[in-house]
């Protein structure tokens, strides 16, 4: 196992750019490796059911794009969960997810007015789950956006290949064995003033 000096990571820490892979402010890397952008695939059983997930790194400048593009796919009705950690920093109680059952097109209304919250507060993530199947029978489970900033989707196979054909749109290509940041040494970041936009966005959505 290798040491590493506190200036070397902190060195590590300023670093936002990985080839073409731009970070939000949300996370930093805390060591020496190499991040990609791209997506791999996983599953698990639940109930006698095959679930796929699809995991994503994805730059900054296209992260929303592809999220609002997934959200696409839900049924009109959503049950979105915020998940906070930022008591962790800020005495904020120990409640950390809040839940709001709500409008599709009325969420990514109010999405769009917090964009920088959504991509720069590593303290933060959100889920989008579907409350029933869509009008053609598509049955997307959970869409969603973490504190890593990695996009993460569960649903049957027809529905992961929907979402890995709007991956590969935006250029990403499949390699399973690809290893995300939250694998690596890394830091989130938050600040005050995010705190106050989460607190708003909760607000808005009408989250409990």
């Amino acid at each position: 196992m290798t040491t590493r000096s506190k200036k070397a990571i902190e060195d590590s820490f300023k670093i936002d750019k990985y080839g073409d892979y731009q970070l939000t402010e949300a996370i930093r890397l805390g060591s020496q490796e190499m991040l990609h952008q791209g997506y791999r695939h996983m599953s698990y059983t639940e109930d006698q059911f095959q679930i796929g997930v699809s995991i994503a790194s994805v730059s900054e400048e296209c992260i929303l794009d592809i999220f609002y593009e997934m959200l696409d796919l839900m049924s009109d009705e959503v049950m979105v969960v915020l998940t906070s950690h930022h008591s962790e920093l800020f005495d904020e109680g120990s409640q950390k997810e809040f839940y709001s059952l709500i409008d599709i097109v009325v969420l990514r209304s109010i999405l769009i007015d917090y964009e920088e919250l959504l991509l720069n507060d590593g303290f933060l993530g959100i889920s989008v789950f579907m409350t029933k199947e869509c009008e053609d029978g598509d049955s997307a489970i959970e869409v969603q956006l973490d504190d890593h900033k990695a996009l993460i989707c569960y649903g049957y196979s027809e529905t992961i290949d929907k979402f890995d054909q709007i991956y590969e749109i935006y250029g990403l290509v499949r390699n399973d064995e690809m290893k995300l940041m939250a694998e690596f040494q890394h830091a989130h970041f938050t600040s005050l003033e995010l705190l106050e936009k989460f607190k708003e966005l909760k607000i808005k959505l009408g989250a409990e």
